[in-house]
């Protein structure tokens, strides 16, 4: 197991994020996954107090996974987006 410590990134009002679930072309599931990736980054950035957030591709894969699967949201965490203010 890692010692790696986790951070998951919270608002203003300490509120935890968790990036949106996949929509359109992004949730369309018999399509190539690639595709559903680079659908989801360009047009499922997450806004929040003034930022935009904008997942790497790994996690893009990982918030697909994650729906698909389980149907569960996955949280921003540290290191797994760019942002812009």
């Amino acid at each position: 197991m890692s010692d790696e410590e986790i951070i998951f990134k919270t608002d203003s009002k300490g509120q935890l994020l968790a990036w949106e679930t996949p929509k359109n072309e992004a949730a369309q599931t018999q399509r190539d996954l690639s595709e559903r990736i680079d659908f989801y980054i360009t047009t499922q950035s997450l806004k929040v107090d003034d930022s935009i957030f904008i997942p790497n591709r790994e996690t893009a894969k990982l918030i697909l996974t994650a729906w698909d699967k389980f149907k569960v949201h996955l949280m921003v965490e540290e290191n797994s987006y760019t942002i812009y203010n």
